[in-house]
């Protein structure tokens, strides 16, 4: 969107976007769990749950990759409110508190979830199997 005029019609666009990413990266995390937990891809020199423990730095990745586009979207979303004033002060604190807070929240709930699996994935695997 350089060089663009920016209008308030891109709030619906940045608006899918940030959504898109929380629910992209839940589910990109889950299936990179799941995936360890059964044991896809183990190499014989691996333990099971040393395995699982590791898909915590790849899911912690993700999630900072998603807080990185997320923050990019809220930057342009604010210039977008700011430059133009006639935006509806609900709309723009409506669409800050639902979509955005969700996607924060999804990311930070699921950075900290990576971060205790690769931390103590293997002690969670180990007592959970």
């Amino acid at each position: 969107m350089s060089g663009e005029k920016y209008e308030p019609k891109h709030l619906i666009s940045i608006d899918k976007r940030c959504l898109w990413t929380g629910l992209i990266l839940m589910v990109s995390c889950f299936i990179c769990w799941y995936f360890a937990w059964q044991g896809a891809l183990l190499p014989e020199s691996e333990k099971l749950s040393v395995w699982f423990q590791r898909s915590g730095s790849l899911t912690l990745v993700f999630c900072i990759l998603a807080e990185i586009f997320l923050l990019k979207n809220l930057a342009l979303a604010s210039k977008i409110i700011a430059l133009n004033p006639a935006i509806d002060t609900n709309f723009s604190k409506l669409w800050f508190s639902s979509i955005s807070n969700f996607s924060e929240l999804l990311i930070h709930a699921l950075t900290v979830t990576s971060t205790l699996i690769w931390g103590y994935g293997d002690v969670i695997h180990k007592c959970l199997s």
